[in-house]
């Protein structure tokens, strides 16, 4: 599973993650959806935005606005 999401920085001591997609297999195809709060514990991969050509089509399709994706780590909660 890979794990990526939208994110702000608001100030030093918070972030805010917004739209976070769980990544199964190879397929970009949605199969379920759930609204939740929850800080929880994951963290960047790398703090730079994803820019794989093919993760990134992938992830078009789900874009609201021109926004950044980033890749996070599993938080133990998604498991």
């Amino acid at each position: 599973m890979k794990v990526y999401t939208h994110f702000f920085k608001i100030n030093e001591t918070e972030e805010f993650r917004w739209r976070t997609l769980l990544h199964f297999g190879n397929s970009w195809d949605c199969i379920g959806s759930i609204v939740m709060k929850n800080p929880g514990s994951s963290t960047f991969t790398k703090e730079a935005p994803v820019s794989k050509p093919e993760v990134l089509e992938g992830l078009s399709r789900y874009r609201f606005k021109e926004l950044n994706w980033y890749e996070f780590s599993i938080d133990p909660t998604m498991r």
